[in-house]
């Protein structure tokens, strides 16, 4: 008998269940609902068609966020599609006053820059029996987590999302009461014809709220999480590792602390793993950005400059050279040293 992964259909949160119980209703222990576990299973088919505001039809489930369901759908009116969009339907939060979810929306909304994803517009709705706080935003081509999935990216693709994330990061941590998204990872950088753009501020907190009362650890990714997030600590230094995490990542196609050992033990112990010919200037902003102490930790400023000094003939042959060793890496075969044939 298996194990079914299933989401309470009244607050979103994720819970296992033995697959015996698929016909039974189990109690969720955040929200403290019973809930039936095939309806569970069966959410995306049944809001699959269904109509919001009379005018943004869901057709079809795209991503799952934390505590969201994404569709793609599109924008009709007067019985003519007018855009392809995407709508994010956020799970009610028992532990966050519907005001507060509310607001934090509308803050969504209020971002502007060309590097973050676009919100059009935001309500509420009841679907399914369900009400729910919902965002329409502008269409993804794809997420970065689908783009390595099978391979790395290339190193065209890695500087590209370098260069447009960091510059998001910058904007977001400007001001005195910046914002920390604490979710930088693959599946929340999205593409667009006009480059990679930031997605998903369902956990993004303000600088007010910067440390937890309790040190209990703040919901967020394991994987790319910084030592600090273990203590309750959030500052812009949290979404700098977790970008130095995905950059790694996005250029070798690994975890930078993959290995035996526990992630928590890994990330506050042990140095990343990294291979050694690395094109600059990427060695040096990832080591930068998973500095263990968040005070000496690297900048979304610190990274932009390094790599808008870094257009040189020296990294255009070092990138190369690594793009080969790539490849060999893929075939099986042991990279060439930069000396080689020379």
């Amino acid at each position: 008998m298996g194990i079914l992964t299933v989401r309470c259909r009244y607050c979103g949160t994720r819970r296992e269940v033995a697959e015996r119980f698929r016909g039974e209703k189990v109690l969720c222990g955040r929200c403290g609902q019973h809930f039936s576990v095939q309806e569970a299973l069966d959410t995306a088919t049944r809001l699959t068609g269904l109509v919001i505001e009379g005018k943004y039809h869901l057709r079809a489930l795209f991503r799952e966020g934390g505590f969201a369901l994404v569709f793609r759908a599109e924008e009709v009116v007067d019985g003519a599609v007018v855009r392809p969009v995407a709508v994010k339907l956020i799970y009610p939060d028992p532990k966050i006053p519907r005001a507060q979810q509310a607001e934090e929306l509308v803050a969504v909304l209020k971002l502007s820059h060309p590097q973050i994803v676009h919100g059009l517009s935001a309500g509420a709705c009841e679907l399914d029996g369900v009400a729910w706080l919902y965002l329409v935003m502008e269409l993804a081509e794809e997420s970065l987590a689908e783009v390595i999935l099978e391979r790395p990216a290339s190193l065209r693709t890695v500087w590209e999302v370098a260069e447009h994330t960091a510059s998001a990061l910058a904007y977001l941590h400007k001001d005195p009461d910046r914002l920390v998204h604490r979710d930088i990872k693959p599946a929340n950088l999205l593409r667009f014809a006009e480059g990679w753009k930031l997605a998903d501020f369902g956990l993004a907190f303000t600088m007010e709220w910067r440390r937890t009362d309790t040190k209990e650890v703040p919901p967020g990714t394991e994987k790319y999480m910084p030592p600090e997030a273990y203590d309750g600590i959030i500052t812009p230094a949290w979404d700098m590792w977790s970008f130095g995490v995905t950059l790694a990542e996005t250029l070798t196609g690994a975890h930078p602390f993959a290995g035996a050992h526990h992630i928590l033990y890994a990330v506050t112990n042990l140095p990343p793993q990294l291979p050694e010919d690395m094109p600059p200037p990427f060695p040096e902003i990832i080591r930068g950005c998973l500095i263990k102490t968040r005070s000496q930790r690297w900048t979304a400023r610190q990274v932009l400059d390094a790599l808008h000094a870094s257009h040189g003939l020296a990294e255009t042959l070092a990138g190369a050279q690594w793009t080969v060793n790539q490849t060999l890496r893929q075939w099986g075969r042991k990279p060439r040293k930069e000396t080689e044939g020379d």
